[in-house]
């Protein structure tokens, strides 16, 4: 049977999720809560499942094979925590990336 602690992608997911739970703790709270910040924490919670399997799976190689000591699950929680609130700005960065590769972007 597949066990899915042994993909980074299931690590990532769960750093997302775990970032969404506690932007949506602070949307809610007493002194902080207000429509605006609702609004983020769901939409935040929203991408975490897009956001955070993608970078873990894209990331935890590379810093594997940098620092081989540290643990895998470790590495792909870590990364997806962080994905959520950089996402959108990731995929940008990738993008201009590739079309620069690609020659688009000559002028």
């Amino acid at each position: 049977m597949i066990d899915p602690r042994d993909y980074a992608a299931f690590w990532g997911l769960c750093g997302g999720l775990f970032y969404g739970a506690i932007g949506l703790i602070t949307a809610y709270s007493a002194k902080v809560g207000n429509p605006v910040a609702r609004r983020k924490a769901w939409l935040e919670m929203m991408i975490a499942p897009v956001f955070g399997p993608i970078c873990a799976e894209a990331v935890t190689v590379a810093v594997l094979a940098v620092m081989p000591g540290l643990g895998m699950p470790a590495v792909a929680l870590t990364t997806g925590f962080l994905a959520v609130p950089c996402g959108p700005v990731l995929f940008n960065r990738l993008k201009e990336a590739v079309l620069k590769r690609l020659g688009a972007n000559d002028q």
